[in-house]
């Protein structure tokens, strides 16, 4: 028991000893073709999706967000919509030291499904993190 609470404190030390810089999701595309989309950090319900970005077919790509200072451990919602589809799909991110390592970040894929490219998490974590809107 002694030595379990020893490894355990060990491992947290190493696990949380830096403190995290960014929030990071991770988009895959597993789809046959280019997926295009929009997406913003934060805002309000109506803002404008800012960005866009084409993910080729199999591409992975790091959406990241960096805090003010080191242990912010707060971001905003990352919100993104596919072209030809009029849903808003609001993403949750994981909080990471590092930005530029494609094994970390919350993970989403978009894939077809009845003829149409949609996202799905694959963290682990999808009835807490996925939901669309219908936009006006």
């Amino acid at each position: 028991m002694v030595r379990q609470l020893a490894l355990f404190i060990l491992l947290s030390i190493s696990l949380f000893g830096e403190e995290y810089r960014y929030s990071v999701i991770r988009i895959q595309n597993q789809t046959p073709n280019t997926v295009s989309y929009h997406y913003r950090w934060g805002g309000d319900k109506g803002s404008p999706l800012s960005w866009s970005y084409e993910l080729s077919p199999n591409q992975v790509y790091l959406h990241w967000y960096e805090f003010d200072h080191p242990g912010q451990n707060f971001a905003p919602q990352f919100y993104v919509r596919i072209d030809g589809d009029n849903r808003i799909y609001r993403l949750r991110s994981f909080f990471s030291v590092n930005k530029d390592d494609e094994s970390v970040g919350r993970v989403y894929r978009f894939y077809t499904e009845d003829g149409r490219v949609t996202i799905q998490e694959l963290s682990g974590y999808a009835e807490h993190g996925l939901y669309y809107e219908v936009s006006d």
